[in-house]
């Protein structure tokens, strides 16, 4: 982006403001119509000039030699079917006016800060009240551009702050849509129900606490040794009676 002090630099010649129009006109060829029995129309280059505050004058001509050199940058740039902003600073980059001051000034053919610095007095009451103001603003902020005061830096500063934040906003706009769209587009979580817990009979629930008690106490119980028992009694041989003998 160009400074205020290059914008005013890349005015040739500040002093002339008025603004060159050029364009080609068809003009009647007398000579060859008579030849011809028919309009014969030859086309020129014309220049149209149009002064900043007057909007009731603009004469225009037949391109000239001087024309050529007087505002040479236009006429290359119309030779090239290119059309060129005046030179200076547009009036919609000068913060010191809203912008239905700018288009008040425009009404007027005034463009540019230096145009409306170097307006003169009888097209200063074209613009009604406070155009004596204006035209002091722009001649010392003109003044100040050039003397590199740091009004135009921070102007610039303030433009390309802005330019970064509205960037950083569509990014973070692009991001929060993008999301926002995967989290649509992202099938639905499937619920999976819990399965009813089984219903238990009070009386089978105390058998199993009983069971389970019971259980308990035998895995606590001391183990006893086995009873060993007594030594069996020597068998004393078994004694018959004694008979007596017959016939003693």
């Amino acid at each position: 982006m160009l400074s205020d002090a290059d914008l005013i630099a890349a005015n040739s010649n500040p002093k002339d403001s008025a603004i060159p129009r050029f364009f080609m006109k068809p003009v009647k060829n007398n000579f060859k119509s008579e030849q011809e029995g028919h309009p014969v129309y030859d086309t020129k280059e014309y220049v149209q000039v149009i002064i900043p505050g007057d909007r009731n004058s603009i004469p225009e001509r037949a391109v000239k030699e001087e024309d050529k050199s007087r505002w040479a940058r236009q006429y290359i740039a119309f030779k090239n079917n290119q059309e060129l902003a005046p030179d200076g600073m547009p009036l919609e980059t000068w913060p010191l006016i809203d912008i239905g001051m700018v288009e008040t000034l425009k009404h007027w053919n005034i463009r540019t800060v230096e145009q409306l610095a170097t307006l003169n007095d009888m097209h200063l009451q074209n613009i009604g009240m406070g155009a004596r103001d204006l035209r002091s603003k722009a001649v010392v902020y003109l003044e100040q551009a050039r003397d590199g005061s740091g009004v135009s830096r921070v102007v610039a500063e303030n433009e390309k702050l802005r330019s970064d934040m509205a960037v950083m906003q569509e990014k973070l706009d692009a991001l929060t849509e993008a999301v926002a769209k995967k989290t649509a587009d992202a099938p639905a979580p499937v619920v999976v129900a819990a399965a009813p817990a089984p219903v238990i009979d009070p009386a089978a629930l105390q058998e199993m606490i009983a069971a389970s008690v019971a259980a308990a106490l035998a895995a606590a119980a001391p183990i006893k040794p086995p009873r060993q028992k007594p030594a069996a009694a020597e068998e004393k041989p078994e004694t018959k009676p004694e008979t007596k003998s017959e016939g003693l």
